[in-house]
C-alpha cells in the first residue's frame, strides 16, 4: 500500500474509502463550478444586459445546486434501499417540525414560479413600501422608498 495513505489511516483515523469519497466530491464540485464559471463567462461575452446577466447568474446556480447535491449524496450514500425509508421518516418528522419554514420555501417557489413581482418593482408590505432589489429563498430584499438602504 502507499506510505502517504498508510500514514494518513493510522494519524487520521481515516480509511482509503472515505479518502477516496473526499477527492471524488472536491473533482465534482469543481467541474460544476467550472462549468457554471464557463457558461457565464460565454453569456457575459454575448450580452451586456444586467438583468440577463442576473437570471443567467441565478439559473446557473439553482442548475449547478440541483445536479451537484444528488451527485455528491450517491457518492456518501452506498446502500440505496434503507435510505428510501430513512429519508421517509426524516421528511415527516421535519414537516412537522419545521412547518413555518416549509411554508417560506412554498412562499417563495410560488414567487420565483410565478413571477408576481420582480427586480425592480415597487411592493408595499404591512405599510412598508420599497424597491424590489433580489429575490432571495426565504427573504426578499426591497429599499424603503424614503431611506434607501436594504431590508432583509
Amino acid at each position: 500500500m502507499d506510505p502517504f495513505l498508510d500514514l494518513i489511516e493510522t494519524d487520521w483515523l481515516l480509511n482509503s474509502d472515505i479518502i477516496r469519497h473526499l477527492i471524488v466530491s472536491i473533482l465534482v464540485i469543481l467541474f460544476l463550478v467550472m462549468g457554471r464559471w464557463l457558461i457565464m463567462r460565454a453569456v457575459k461575452s454575448q450580452t451586456h444586459d444586467i438583468t440577463l446577466l442576473y437570471k443567467w447568474s441565478k439559473g446557473s446556480t439553482y442548475v449547478v445546486v440541483a445536479i451537484g447535491l444528488p451527485l455528491i449524496m450517491m457518492i456518501w450514500i452506498s446502500e440505496v434501499g434503507s435510505i428510501g425509508t430513512f429519508l421517509g421518516l426524516v421528511s415527516a418528522g421535519l414537516a412537522v417540525a419545521l412547518s413555518d419554514t416549509l411554508m417560506n420555501i412554498a412562499g417563495w417557489l410560488f414567487i420565483v414560479g410565478k413571477r408576481p413581482f420582480t427586480v425592480g418593482d415597487r411592493i408595499e408590505v404591512d405599510g412598508s413600501a420599497g424597491d424590489v432589489i433580489d429575490v432571495v429563498q426565504q427573504v426578499d430584499r426591497q429599499l424603503y422608498a424614503e431611506f434607501r438602504f436594504p431590508l432583509g
